[in-house]
């Protein structure tokens, strides 16, 4: 990740820049032909040979990906148009690390979204910046509830909670889902986080890419 001292990095900043690495999970993927996308451990392990062979500690990515991963779940096929694009940004790391605010803000909600391949627990951030002005954040597949209460006020680096484990986090390989979202739309802790590709136009609009959400 290139170095740039306005950039607010979603977890703990213990991590330098220098820690950081992309890392491709699409479904074109030629590294990924041979692991069963469906297997968190297997995909646990390719992250794992990906951290050492890149000399990284924390991968990155998966805004717009399209993603085999996931096709085991109900949740993105109970519809006749599977949604299998991604429209956030993860950030794969140690389960533990500490998750941080991007921005000054307030809790907008918490909960715990149940399922294989959902979010498990998820905090809501109603946001606020100068240059951004006021946009939502969710942070998913943490480690557990938040303890406070809605509408508590958060300043950015604060910390917010932990990455969770596969048997919390939706059965994922530990990382943080983060989401930029401009309209709620009547949701407090759960928004989608996977479309279609015929989806994508509308929802780039409302979930623009984090990336350009960290760097003011």
């Amino acid at each position: 990740m290139a170095d740039n001292r306005t950039r607010s990095l979603p977890i703990d900043k213990s991590y330098s820049y220098d820690d950081y690495a992309h890392v491709d999970m699409s479904s074109s993927c030629t590294a990924l032909r041979d692991i069963d996308t469906s297997d968190c451990h297997q995909l646990h392990e390719y992250l794992d040979r990906c951290r050492e062979d890149l000399g990284a500690a924390v991968l990155y990515g998966g805004y717009e990906e399209q993603r085999s991963i996931y096709d085991r779940s109900d949740i993105f096929s109970h519809t006749t148009r599977r949604r299998n694009v991604h429209m956030g940004l993860d950030v794969w790391v140690t389960s533990g690390t500490s998750v941080v605010a991007i921005a000054d803000g307030t809790i907008y909600g918490h909960g715990i979204n149940h399922g294989l391949g959902n979010y498990g627990p998820t905090i809501v951030i109603k946001h606020r910046c100068t240059v951004r002005g006021e946009f939502y954040a969710l942070y998913g597949h943490l480690d557990d509830i938040y303890r406070g209460k809605v509408g508590d006020a958060v300043q950015v680096g604060q910390h917010i909670a932990h990455i969770g484990t596969p048997a919390v986090n939706g059965d994922y390989p530990p990382h943080l889902h983060l989401q930029i979202i401009i309209n709620m739309e009547g949701n407090y802790y759960d928004y989608p986080g996977v479309y279609t590709r015929e989806d994508v136009p509308k929802i780039r609009k409302n979930c623009p890419d984090p990336m350009t959400y960290l760097s003011y």
